[in-house]
């Protein structure tokens, strides 16, 4: 598959605009050219976090008036919908709440694409439903309501697709990590926080676990591959493309490079507990090929520890 070319997206509808992976992905279309409108539930965070010249819409997509009142007269190239719960913790806490917002919101989408809102649509899912998506019935799934979430919303999404011949892409991203995510419950964010103001830090889960992890700024230009190569051949409409950087790490190895770029030296408390430790997923359902992320692992954090170190500045107990 050829390189995209971004530029064709004169205007795009972005749902989740004021999020972590949302915000870094409406600059990258605005560096493109790309109009750009988003879509931010009045319950986030204030979306002063989006740059002026990007029209809001605030309203949720559990509304199913949102998006004929909002956008009526409005018809765009492409949607991004990166809106939703994204946390397993949270799925397991609340699990209602998690199984309507993840779903409810991408058919509330898909029907307004049925009348004109947009061209096509990339759907963001996780690489948690890979051990699920292909699963034999006559097993028994170990699955959370989050990953459950995940995979429903994936199957409306290609029963869309198939049924009204919608052009829609699924992008299953790994763990992403970055700049702006305040979510201090992550490994990246709080292993950063800590090593910048010289505080010890406790893992809360098995440290020998290996992941799969992905910097923001390839998630986005991920995302911006897979609306160009879906514009270029519809054919591809329903399919899900899995977006990584090899090759798996450690959870351990991972706060030990955060403590290289941070001049840290710390003591890790790990929690050894087998209980803990989880089967790993099977990438070779991860295909994009064409696709390769631009930053080591090194590159993505030492960029992600200048933007913690930027945020936090203004904090009286900040390591210099």
């Amino acid at each position: 598959m050829s390189a995209p070319d971004y530029r064709r997206l004169k205007s795009a509808l972005v749902t989740g605009g004021s999020g972590f992976i949302g915000r870094w992905l409406i600059m990258a279309l605005r560096d493109a050219g790309t109009r750009v409108t988003a879509i931010v539930d009045p319950s986030r965070q204030n979306p002063d976090t989006i740059p002026e010249d990007v029209e809001i819409k605030r309203g949720s997509l559990l509304d199913p008036s949102l998006l004929p009142q909002s956008l009526s007269n409005c018809q765009f190239d492409g949607v991004f919908h990166l809106a939703g719960q994204s946390l397993v913790s949270a799925g397991r806490e609340f699990p209602k709440q998690t199984l309507e917002t993840n779903v409810a919101s991408v058919w509330n989408l898909l029907d307004a694409m049925r009348f004109g809102l947009a061209d096509q649509l990339v759907l963001v899912s996780s690489d948690k439903v890979c051990a699920h998506s292909a699963h034999s019935q006559a097993q028994p799934l170990n699955i959370d309501p989050y990953t459950a979430s995940k995979l429903c919303a994936e199957l409306v999404a290609q029963s869309y697709a198939s049924t009204f011949g919608l052009p829609i892409a699924i992008a299953r991203f790994s763990n992403v990590y970055g700049g702006g995510d305040l979510n201090f419950s992550r490994l990246v964010p709080d292993a950063i926080r800590s090593a910048l103001f010289g505080q010890k830090f406790l893992m809360r889960s098995d440290g020998a676990t290996k992941v799969q992890v992905l910097y923001v700024k390839d998630a986005v230009s991920a995302l911006l591959w897979l609306d160009a190569i879906l514009r270029s051949d519809r054919s591809l409409s329903g399919r899900a493309f899995g977006f990584s950087a090899p090759p798996e790490v450690t959870l351990n190895e991972i706060v030990e490079l955060i403590d290289r770029v941070t001049h840290q030296r710390r003591t890790e408390a790990v929690t050894n507990d087998p209980k803990l430790n989880r089967p790993q997923k099977d990438f070779s359902q991860l295909e994009a090929g064409g696709w390769q992320p631009r930053y080591t692992l090194s590159q993505g954090l030492e960029e992600s520890v200048s933007w913690y170190r930027s945020h936090l500045a203004s904090a009286e107990a900040l390591v210099s």
